[in-house]
């Protein structure tokens, strides 16, 4: 996809969420990469796959004014949850920074037996009882469709934890997370 299209998708995207300054796609880039840390090197990074086919979302579960550090988070998975890989997911996002944790394509354990090929992103927050801040929307929408335009996913392979056939049991990402409404912010093919 050309840099044209891009520059269209960022237009329409801020266009809908009401802001009158056009924004180019560099621009956009640079407030995103504002708030945007790569900690890979202080985490297991786990078995490497070949591609990336899916983005998971999900919450943590874990009300927004409370403060938890992602080495609490990797502790808690390594040594409660058992899962070897620690940190389960790709992306974490508080209420002001996207942090990337692991690398795309390696494999985490945010969803079960469909964590191949599966991108995990995570929101700081209890959706069930609150609301995603519009930073975390906006900084979602930015992250999800610049790894759909770089993995070339369509709509259909972006999805939320209780989407998966295995999940009944979940809420994830909450009932306070409108999928529809998001999607709608997605700009694939």
């Amino acid at each position: 996809m050309g840099v044209s299209k891009c520059k269209i998708r960022v237009f329409k995207f801020v266009w809908r969420l009401g802001i009158a300054v056009l924004i180019t796609w560099l621009s956009v880039l640079a407030v995103v990469s504002h708030f945007y840390q790569d900690v890979t090197t202080c985490f297991n990074q786990g078995a490497e796959g070949d591609t990336v086919l899916t983005i998971t979302i999900h919450h943590d579960a874990v009300e927004l004014a409370k403060i938890v550090s992602l080495k609490d988070i990797d502790k808690f998975h390594a040594e409660v949850r058992k899962w070897s890989c620690g940190f389960a997911y790709n992306y974490y996002i508080t209420p002001d920074r996207i942090y990337k944790v692991r690398y795309d394509k390696n494999k985490g354990a945010h969803v079960l037996n469909n964590n191949t090929a599966n991108i995990g992103i995570c929101l700081h927050g209890n959706f069930d009882v609150e609301r995603p801040t519009l930073k975390q929307q906006i900084l979602l929408i930015c992250l999800v469709n610049y790894l759909a335009w770089k993995y070339d996913l369509t709509k259909d392979k972006i999805k939320i934890h209780k989407d998966w056939d295995n999940q009944n049991e979940t809420s994830c990402c909450g009932a306070n997370f409108d999928k529809e409404k998001f999607l709608t912010y997605i700009y694939t093919k």
